[in-house]
């Protein structure tokens, strides 16, 4: 099983290289993080032996800069005003079956309730709960990949989120590490429980994903009870105010090959919808200002 998982987190590193995300990682480890095509990241700055001190950093360059200003965001001035129009901001967000791979269709049900978020209480269960009064809209979509041949479905949730303000936004990514430092082993109802969470968050650094102004990553396993153990990847982005969160659940009885495709289908798709966030967030700002300067 260990064997299994460390290839999972080279193949998440690997799909992450080809969807523009960095999906791999443990608390206090290390990982590259890949960028858009164009940027460059700029060099990290290290001492000359071990209990050196680093010299003084170097002046960023403009490559280095136009990398950090490339990533995936959205501008605070957009974000929708209202309730309504927060729910219809995150259902207007593209996410397609087949964006995660070839297979992959609606679940039943595929929507889950938008006025309900989902919250980790303190015995570690995942609880459905009414929305906080600083999230305006949050919304979860279901795919599946179902299993032939006595394997087992691969599943995929995925979360689009309106917070009130980008400080709110930073707050419940903040709470999201915290949660999952708290609890290694949760439950995500009385049968299907994950365990061997192994996690890490990067926030404004090298490290940081390409897709983001801000990312945590968690995987680990998953049995939905019946007593048997299978890969299980948690993802959560920050893009301005939005937060994109995912979950995806290998299917049981795959080979290496299937397992590894799956998860290069699953980086895939939450690239593309970072990418849709991302364009509707720079069209609305843009609407905002073709509309202030049309009041001059």
């Amino acid at each position: 099983m260990a064997t299994t998982h460390r290839r999972r987190r080279i193949a998440l590193r690997a799909a992450g290289a080809a969807a523009l995300v960095a999906v791999t990682g443990c608390s206090g480890g290390g990982a590259e993080a890949p960028v858009r095509p164009g940027a460059t990241t700029s060099p990290s700055t290290t001492g000359s032996g071990a209990g050196e001190p680093a010299g003084p950093a170097p002046k960023p360059s403009s490559t280095a800069t136009a990398a950090r200003d490339d990533q995936y965001t959205f501008p605070e001035k957009a974000l929708p005003s209202s309730k309504t129009e927060a729910l219809a901001f995150v259902r207007s967000v593209t996410i397609t079956a087949d964006g995660f791979g070839a297979g992959f269709r609606r679940a039943d049900p595929y929507e889950g309730d938008p006025t309900r978020w989902s919250v980790l209480g303190r015995d570690c269960l995942w609880r459905r709960e009414p929305l906080p009064p600083q999230v305006r809209a949050s919304l979860t979509r279901e795919f599946v990949k179902p299993g032939a041949g006595g394997k087992e479905a691969a599943r995929v949730k995925v979360t689009v989120t309106v917070h009130e303000s980008v400080t709110a936004a930073d707050r419940d990514m903040a709470v999201s590490l915290e949660t999952s430092m708290r609890c290694p082993e949760q439950w995500l109802s009385t049968t299907e429980r994950i365990r061997k969470l192994w996690s890490r968050g990067d926030s404004h650094g090298g490290m940081r994903a390409a897709i983001s102004d801000d990312d945590l990553n968690e995987t680990g396993e998953y049995t939905s009870g019946n007593g048997v153990w299978n890969g299980f990847s948690w993802y959560k982005y920050r893009l301005g105010p939005i937060t994109l969160s995912v979950t995806a659940r290998s299917g049981g009885g795959e080979t290496e090959a299937e397992e590894a495709e799956t998860t290069t289908g699953v980086a895939s798709g939450i690239g593309l919808v970072g990418a849709d966030i991302d364009r509707r967030g720079a069209q609305r700002g843009k609407q905002l200002d073709d509309k202030g300067a049309g009041d001059e």
